[in-house]
């Protein structure tokens, strides 16, 4: 752990809608101290429908998954995990009405019978991921009118005030401020600096030990350097630089509301929902749960000991003291998809029992926002990772432009985990899925490999009878 010292394109204008309009609740603050159901996780009969806010109607046909198509997911999760492609894999599919599938196969710790199987109800550190859910955050509170999309960052965080771009050997000042619009489809400017661990190459401000005093001002303290401030890699809005604009985005949430970022998730997103395995903290509950992490011999490829999670990132309660909303999160897979599928139920507008977000915002979601020389940086940078082309960017999430024949359709939201979780959204055929293992280096190949597989299967054993 590094310790400091030590060595404008056009978006929707969201700013009128609020997601409490059709609710019992008038105020985010309502949410406090409620106990909230869980989304159906079977079949929506489960939840009297009298509960729930009505924006549309049930389909007359929802997606199911034959038994043949879930004996074909769970033939490809077995035999990968025997055939040492991961260490242990998870992966739950949903349609709109509840869970349709979860297949399972390895232990909780590699080599180790005595640790359990893993199962939906595993905790995973699903790290990027956690961004999906930093900037649910930030549009909650846009639809409450107390920030807009047009919004300057350096506002609620005086840390941006000071932004230079790289400029070869030299810097000079930004040209614009970053605003919130920036943030959410990272065109910031901001981007991962190199100086992570090695191998697993996690950048500089995620393995640095924070103070109490002061964290997030230590955050850009280390982000800036010897950089007379804060660097950027492009102008703000000119070009796609994946980094650390979902972490500004979580600061932005705790200094506009007063809140941790974990106590605004629990409070905002996971409360309403009825996520309860989710955190920022590695408490003694979910550690007894948690999947390790394991090293992949990049000669030979099989799968070494577990990895000291601890020795990369702080993840111990009393010891985490920044929240970081682009890669802190532990949570199982079940409570993902159920927040997957919550969206796409609000997209869809069919009933929700507490919606976090307005339909108008989950459909923003879904909509490209880069423009073509954004685009292409974006695919530019997918490329050596073999998870496809023609990609776009919304606002929170990476979207396909068309059809993948036995796959996805077109604009489906995705994204991964730098620990190897991945999940995708797909609105139109109305499914959702998750996949969780722990493998660094991140982006596995073998992973990607088994997350198209399973993709193929699942598209192959769909039925609308």
């Amino acid at each position: 752990m590094f310790r400091p010292g030590s060595g404008k394109e056009s978006f929707l204008d969201l700013s009128f809608v609020t997601p409490f309009q059709n609710s019992e609740f008038s105020s985010p603050n309502d949410f406090r101290g409620k106990v909230f159901p869980r989304e159906p996780s079977v079949g929506k009969d489960e939840v009297p429908k009298s509960t729930f806010t009505h924006l549309g109607q049930i389909p007359s046909t929802m997606v199911s998954l034959t038994n043949e198509g879930k004996a074909n997911l769970q033939r490809i999760v077995t035999e990968a995990v025997q055939n040492g492609e991961a260490p242990a894999i998870v992966y739950g599919v949903s349609n709109l009405e509840g869970e349709i599938a979860f297949a399972q196969a390895g232990q909780r710790v590699l080599n180790d019978p005595s640790s359990g199987t893993v199962d939906k109800n595993s905790i995973f550190w699903v790290c990027s991921q956690t961004k999906l859910i930093g900037s649910l955050a930030v549009f909650q509170l846009i639809e409450q009118g107390k920030l807009t999309l047009d919004t300057p960052a350096a506002e609620v965080l005086p840390e941006l005030t000071n932004i230079v771009v790289l400029d070869g050997a030299t810097t000079r000042p930004a040209k614009s401020p970053i605003l919130i619009r920036h943030l959410l489809n990272h065109t910031s400017g901001l981007f991962y600096v190199e100086g992570g661990l090695v191998p697993y190459g996690l950048p500089l401000n995620y393995v640095t030990a924070y103070p109490k005093e002061d964290p997030v001002g230590e955050f850009y303290r280390v982000l800036k350097g010897s950089y007379p401030g804060i660097p950027l890699k492009a102008d703000p809005g000119t070009e796609y630089n994946y980094g650390y604009s979902t972490d500004t985005l979580g600061f932005v949430v705790q200094r506009l509301t007063g809140k941790s970022l974990e106590q605004y998730f629990k409070d905002h997103i996971f409360g309403p929902i009825g996520i309860t395995a989710a955190s920022f903290h590695r408490t003694s509950d979910l550690s007894n749960k948690a999947v390790s992490l394991s090293l992949r011999n990049e000669a030979d490829r099989s799968l070494g000991s577990s990895v000291d999670r601890d020795a990369i990132i702080e993840h111990e309660p009393g010891q985490v003291n920044l929240h970081l909303a682009g890669v802190g999160l532990h949570i199982s897979l079940a409570d993902y998809l159920a927040l997957l599928r919550h969206l796409l139920r609000i997209h869809a507008g069919l009933p929700v029992a507490h919606p976090i977000i307005s339909q108008t915002t989950a459909k923003s979601l879904f909509q490209p926002t880069l423009n073509d020389k954004q685009a292409e940086m974006l695919n530019e940078w997918k490329k050596p990772h073999q998870f496809g082309d023609n990609f776009q960017w919304g606002n929170a999430l990476c979207l396909n432009t068309t059809d993948w024949p036995g796959r996805r359709k077109k604009n489906s939201g995705w994204w991964f985990g730098w620990a190897g979780t991945y999940y995708f959204m797909d609105p139109t055929t109305g499914i959702a899925a998750v996949l969780g293992t722990q493998v660094v280096p991140s982006r596995d190949p073998e992973v990607i490999s088994i997350w198209k597989r399973l993709e193929e299967a699942l598209y192959a054993g769909l039925s609308n009878e």
